[in-house]
């Protein structure tokens, strides 16, 4: 539980961020955290942990998408119920290396209209 950030670079902070643990911060990370988290990893985050997040929504996966999805490969949205099952189905869709999803205790995302996804799905 807690924040964990993994960065394999020496030249700052902004470009290398390839692991982001935020699991259970449900009172501190929201859209607005998310799409900074986004903007600071932008083409180098691969893992990213937010189960129980539940002030996260549509629009941090909006910016996942648009500036994470060239390299995303783990995505663990468990318990995160404020999103969309559309805009989940597009985020996978955009992100090409994703291998792993869960999405535990998401009873909003119907895990067929995921059927196209070949990595693995833990729900």
């Amino acid at each position: 539980m807690g924040l964990f950030v993994d960065s394999r670079d020496d030249r700052g902070i902004g470009s290398s961020i390839h692991t982001v643990k935020l699991n259970n911060l449900s009172k501190s990370v929201d859209d607005d955290v998310m799409i900074a988290l986004t903007q600071l990893s932008s083409h180098s985050l691969m893992h990213l942990e937010i189960s129980g997040c539940n002030k996260v929504g549509n629009r941090s996966m909006a910016a996942l998408k648009i500036r994470c999805s060239l390299t995303l490969k783990y995505l663990d949205l468990s318990f995160v119920r404020k999103i969309y099952e559309n805009i989940v189905v597009a985020l996978v869709k955009g992100c090409p290396l994703l291998t792993d999803l869960h999405i535990w205790g998401c009873s909003q995302i119907n895990v067929g209209n995921l059927s196209f996804f070949n990595g693995n799905i833990n729900q």
